[in-house]
């Protein structure tokens, strides 16, 4: 290994340190996951990861905001309706 070689693995090792330590508190999780890991990863792929994790928390986060916007949905129906008996054409009651 050359001097050069140990250099940039040297300055991709201290990279990787410095990004870990400027995520925030809600990145916990995923720093602890990178941080239990036997070597840490290269730059390159802690930056892989990195964007990985973000796409699935936003896409978890956006499926529970459509949920949670039907949930909203269905109640304003129900209190449009209440007290309200709907009999539907067609029915023998």
């Amino acid at each position: 290994m050359t001097s050069l070689q140990l250099l940039e693995d040297v300055l991709d090792t201290e990279l990787v340190n410095v990004a870990l330590n400027g995520l925030t508190k809600a990145r916990e999780p995923f720093i602890m996951g990178i941080c239990a890991q036997k070597y840490l990863p290269k730059w390159e792929r802690l930056c892989d990861d990195y964007i990985q994790e973000d796409t699935r928390k936003e896409s978890t986060n956006n499926k529970r905001r459509g949920a949670t916007n039907e949930n909203l949905v269905l109640v304003n129906e129900m209190k449009k309706t209440k007290g309200k008996i709907f009999i539907k054409k067609g029915d023998n009651c």
